[in-house]
C-alpha cells in the first residue's frame, strides 16, 4: 500500500494486567506486519495502585511484624506500577483522554477502528468506548477477538448491550461460546479468532523479556481465580519436586508459595514464564503465554467462569494435568498444539488483512 493506514485500537492496556498489555502489543505487531500503523485509545490515564493496608501502631510484636510486611509489599506493588508504566510507554503508542465525553466530542482520526481484544464486551460494564459508540453512525466498526468474560447477558443490561453490539460491520470473538450469544443480536456472521498475544511467538517475545533474579529451579504460579484448597496441591508439588513455588501477583492473595513476586513488570513476567520449569495458572493470558512458550502447564479453571480457559484449551487441543502431576506433563503434545496455534494465528492475520483490504 502506498500510504500506511492508521488503525485505532480500543482495548484494555493496564499496568496491573500483564495480559492486557501483552495482547495489545501482539495486536499492534500484527498490524505493523501488515504494513499499517496503530495506536491505542484509552479514555482515562492509568490509575495509581489502589491497594490499601490498615496499618496501626501496635505494641504486639507479631502484629507489628505483620504490618511492616504489608508496608514492604505495598512498596513492591508501587515499584511494579512504576516499572509497568515505563514498559507500556516504551512499547505501546497510547492516546490518553481525560474522559469518554472528550473522545466523543473530538474522536481521534484514523482510517480504521477496531475493538479488541480482551474482555472489552463484558455485559456488566457495557463500556461505550469498547463498542466504538463514539464514531458517527455511518462509520465502519470492526472487532478482533473481543471477549465478554461471561456467557450470559443480564436481563437488566440486555437492551443496552444489544444497542451497542449490533452496530458492527464484522464480528470477531475470542471464545466460541460468544457466537451463540451474539447471534441473538445480529444476523451477520461471527468469527472465532485466537488471542492476539499469539501473533508473537516465543522468540519474538524474547526481545521484551527482562531478567528477574531467581537462582533456584522454580515452578511459577500466576492465579486470577484461586481456591485456597489448592494450596495443599502446591505444597505436595513442592515436596515431590524440591522446586520453589514462585507466585507472581499484583496484590496480596491467598496462593501459597515459597516466594511471592509483587514487583514484576511485563518484561519480568515473560522472563519468569520462559525460565520456569513449569507453570500453574488460572489466568487466560498466563495460560496463553505458557502455551506459546511450550511450558509444562496445569490450568486451573474457575468453575463460575470457565468459558475463556476452556475455549483456548479446546481450540489448540491442550490436554490438562492436575497440579500434583504437573511434572509428568507430556511436552510431546506441543507438536500438534504448535501446528494448531500457527493455523489459528494465520486465520487471525487473514481476517485483519481483509479489513485493511476492504478499506483500500
Amino acid at each position: 500500500m502506498d500510504k500506511r493506514k492508521k488503525i485505532c485500537v480500543v482495548t484494555y492496556c493496564e499496568w496491573s494486567s500483564y495480559g492486557s498489555v501483552l495482547q495489545t502489543i501482539g495486536m499492534r505487531s500484527a498490524i505493523s506486519d501488515l504494513g499499517a500503523e496503530s495506536f491505542v485509545l484509552i479514555d482515562n490515564p492509568a490509575p495509581l495502585p489502589t491497594t490499601r493496608f490498615n496499618f496501626k501502631i501496635s505494641k504486639n510484636i507479631k502484629t507489628l511484624i505483620k504490618n511492616l510486611l504489608k508496608v514492604r509489599i505495598k512498596n513492591k506493588i508501587e515499584l511494579q506500577y512504576q516499572k509497568s508504566i515505563q514498559f507500556i510507554n516504551k512499547n505501546v503508542d497510547i492516546k490518553y483522554y481525560d474522559s469518554y465525553e472528550v473522545i466523543k466530542a473530538h474522536p481521534p482520526k484514523a482510517d480504521i477502528y477496531i475493538a479488541g481484544s480482551d474482555q472489552i464486551w463484558h455485559p456488566n460494564l457495557c463500556k461505550p468506548l469498547f463498542f466504538l459508540e463514539f464514531l458517527p453512525e455511518n462509520a465502519k466498526k470492526y472487532s478482533y477477538a473481543a471477549s465478554m468474560g461471561v456467557t450470559e447477558v443480564p436481563c437488566e443490561k440486555e437492551e443496552k448491550f444489544k444497542k451497542l453490539v449490533s452496530s458492527f460491520d464484522t464480528y470477531s470473538v475470542r471464545e466460541s461460546e460468544m457466537i451463540e450469544v451474539l447471534s441473538r443480536y445480529t444476523d451477520k456472521s461471527i468469527l472465532h479468532h485466537i488471542d492476539p498475544s499469539f501473533f508473537i511467538d516465543k522468540d519474538g517475545w524474547g526481545i521484551y523479556e527482562k531478567e528477574y533474579s531467581i537462582t533456584k529451579p522454580y515452578i511459577l504460579v500466576f492465579a486470577i481465580y484461586w481456591d485456597k484448597k489448592l494450596n495443599k496441591k502446591l505444597k505436595l508439588l513442592h515436596k515431590k519436586t524440591g522446586k520453589e513455588i514462585v507466585v507472581i501477583s499484583s496484590t496480596i492473595n491467598r496462593v501459597w508459595g515459597n516466594r511471592k513476586v509483587y514487583d514484576a513488570d511485563c518484561g519480568n513476567f515473560l522472563y519468569l514464564i520462559h525460565n520456569a520449569d513449569a507453570v500453574v495458572s488460572s489466568s487466560f493470558h498466563g495460560v496463553a503465554l505458557s502455551l506459546n512458550y511450550n511450558k509444562k502447564l496445569s490450568v486451573v479453571v474457575n468453575p463460575n467462569a470457565p468459558s475463556r480457559l476452556n475455549s483456548i484449551m479446546n481450540k489448540v487441543g491442550f490436554k490438562n494435568v492436575e497440579i500434583e502431576n504437573l511434572m509428568d506433563f507430556d511436552l510431546g503434545q506441543y507438536d500438534q498444539i504448535n501446528l494448531k496455534i500457527q493455523e489459528e494465528k494465520q486465520k487471525g492475520i487473514d481476517y485483519l488483512k481483509g479489513i485493511l483490504s476492504n478499506e483500500e
